[in-house]
């Protein structure tokens, strides 16, 4: 079959994507709320009925420095490669860790020179359909590169986003179907990237296909809020609706009793506000509830969907923000992991064996300053921890190196709307997950144009969420002030400089390599008892291992996750129970956490008098 390619950056266009669906929460649905309820929240994919995984082997085809337009899927694959994997992985480009861009420009287009030999990369698999009577999506959770498909030789869809999500009913056929994609390294979106964004290219995560029914869950959102002293939760649902007969039923849950059930007739958008009693989400006591939705055409139920939700919002006061009616305090790392602890691709174990890491040693926030896959976000959940995610949107390899040059990219209109696009894709994917902060830029330069619109926008469909990175409103006023590195001091005169307006929030305010328990311990202090701190984030999780050209070795934990010094200074200076002696006879057991729930924690006491 005959292949013609279209590329955005040889033809000049100003394409960011094509026949790719709205961005949504992330959920997985099931045909009944049997299998539903049974199957593992954290590797729902794996378990559903609805969905047909394209994980695995694929034929596939590299050509280094391109091709011509056109490719014959007919003609040679001299390889199989294993999806979701990366080409410099796998050894068909070298490994590269930058700081800065790749190569030099003075406009914000690639170069000539990078467009002729524009490393590209072609997958063919084949997949079989028997039901044609339903509807179909095809999911690509996180492409490095632009690309483009096509399903049975015709063209079905298009991103320089990095994900999407396409519909392909239309071009499917019952038995076997061929799919065809085309990934190209260079493109607009990676003048988005830095450091880290440079080291993978082509599909590094999930490939599955959705069967939905007309009648289904389009999107979710949650969140709550205050109103005449008493705290709501909002659950907003949205549906693909065709017929006046479907209903849905909404159930929330915890441990197996129902608290809330309501059954509407499906329409575009339905509201139910939960009014009950409900524990809030908190590192140290991570309450969530189970929400079902099971959606009926003719007392028959087609589909059910499962989340979970957690209880808690975050709003600013006086210059500082509070959670829960109380300072939020983040005690946050940078997480990087790209390899477990044995150098293998990470899996969900390996995820959750990180988080429980870093709750040992007394983090209570993870910063996904990489573009993570969703069941990520609810593992975090799981262990108690917040997370603030990332947007896609990474240029902090090039703060330093190139600051002119990023900020031609990102002060420019012409990149608008693809950073709106990818920081979008992040914000509806994760803005419902429980724990669930806000936003990174990837230490990008908060007084972009870009930047600022982008934030200014989602900041009023969510006054909730946080951009723990620099921006300014229209008005010049900062949101959040966020200073980089700081030493004691120079945290003290932006606190002095702000803090009467603006919450401070530390980004990377203690690099791994020079963590001290003294030092943290003057930043601890000032984040406890200032009101306006917000607290702050290390950097980084782990040794960066990906050996090539550039490195990076400074992590809280070797590769293998053994602690470092730094890991256990933050262990050592911001331990929930701290001891007193205040007497001869009197000695103070002081509960640092705010925590509600106590039943986790034991205290062993020895008094021992002359031996």
């Amino acid at each position: 079959m005959l292949y013609r390619f279209f590329s955005s950056v040889e033809n000049g266009a100003s394409l960011i994507a094509a026949n790719r669906l709205d961005a949504h929460s992330y959920f997985v649905p099931f045909s009944c709320r049997k299998y539903c309820e049974t199957a593992d929240y954290y590797k729902e994919r794996t378990f559903s009925d609805r969905v047909i995984s394209l994980n695995g082997e694929w034929s596939f085809a590299f050509f280094p420095n391109g091709i011509k337009n056109e490719f014959d899927s007919e003609g040679d694959f001299p390889y199989s490669i294993s999806v979701p994997c990366d080409w410099e992985k796998d050894g068909f480009l070298p490994k590269i860790f930058t700081e800065g861009y790749e190569f030099s420009f003075r406009k914000p287009v690639l170069p000539a020179k990078k467009i002729k030999k524009n490393p590209l990369g072609v997958y063919k698999k084949n997949f079989r359909i028997g039901d044609l009577s339903k509807r179909y999506a095809l999911v690509f959770h996180q492409v490095k590169g632009e690309f483009e498909f096509y399903v049975n030789g015709v063209f079905a869809g298009f991103s320089d986003v990095g994900n999407g999500e396409f519909d392909v009913t239309a071009f499917l056929n019952e038995g076997v179907n061929e799919i065809l994609v085309a990934v190209r390294k260079y493109s607009k979106a990676y003048f988005l990237s830095g450091g880290a964004g440079f080291c993978e290219t082509g599909i590094t995560g999930d490939v599955y296909l959705m069967q939905r029914y007309d009648n289904s869950l389009k999107d979710y959102d949650f969140f709550c809020y205050d109103e005449d002293g008493n705290d709501y939760g909002k659950l907003d649902l949205f549906f693909n609706a065709i017929s006046d007969e479907a209903t849905a039923k909404v159930t929330v849950e915890k441990d197996g009793e129902v608290l809330y059930s309501a059954t509407e007739k499906i329409k575009e958008k339905l509201t139910f506000v939960l009014d009950g009693v409900y524990s809030p989400f908190l590192p140290e006591n991570p309450v969530t509830y189970d929400v079902f939705v099971e959606i009926s055409e003719q007392n028959i139920v087609t589909e059910c969907t499962r989340f979970k939700i957690g209880f808690g919002y975050s709003y600013e006061i006086f210059g500082a923000v509070n959670y829960c009616g109380k300072p939020l305090k983040i005690r946050g790392v940078n997480y990087n992991a790209l390899f477990s602890a044995e150098g293998k691709p990470m899996t969900e174990e390996d995820y959750e064996k990180d988080f429980l890491l870093l709750k040992k040693y007394e983090f209570n926030t993870v910063f996904l300053n990489r573009y993570f896959q969703p069941e990520v976000l609810r593992i975090a959940a799981k262990c108690g921890l917040f997370t603030v995610s990332g947007t896609g949107v990474d240029t902090s390899g090039i703060k330093f190196f190139n600051p002119k040059k990023r900020d031609m990219v990102t002060d420019s209109e012409e990149f608008l709307p693809l950073i709106d696009e990818k920081v979008k894709a992040s914000f509806f994917r994760d803005r419902a997950c429980p724990g669930h902060l806000g936003f990174s830029f990837g230490e990008e330069n908060g007084k972009s144009f870009c930047m600022a619109k982008v934030a200014e926008e989602i900041a009023s469909m969510r006054s909730d969420i946080l951009f723990l990175k620099n921006y300014f409103a229209p008005d010049g006023k900062e949101k959040i002030a966020v200073i980089f590195n700081p030493s004691v001091d120079g945290l003290i005169d932006e606190i002095n400089r702000v803090g009467a307006t603006s919450p401070v929030f530390m980004s990377e305010y203690a690099l791994s390599s020079g963590i001290g328990s003294v030092n943290l311990g003057e930043f601890s202090s000032i984040i406890d008892d200032t009101p306006c701190c917000l607290g702050g984030s290390i950097s980084y999780f782990t040794d960066d291992v990906y050996a090539g050209k550039g490195y990076r070795d400074y992590g809280l934990f070797s590769p293998d996750r053994r602690p470092y010094a730094g890991a256990e200074s933050h262990r050592y200076v911001n331990r929930r129970i701290e001891t007193r002696l205040t007497a001869e006879d009197k000695m103070e057991i002081f509960n640092k956490s705010y925590f509600l729930d106590t039943s986790s924690l034991q205290i062993f006491l020895e008094v021992v008098n002359d031996g």
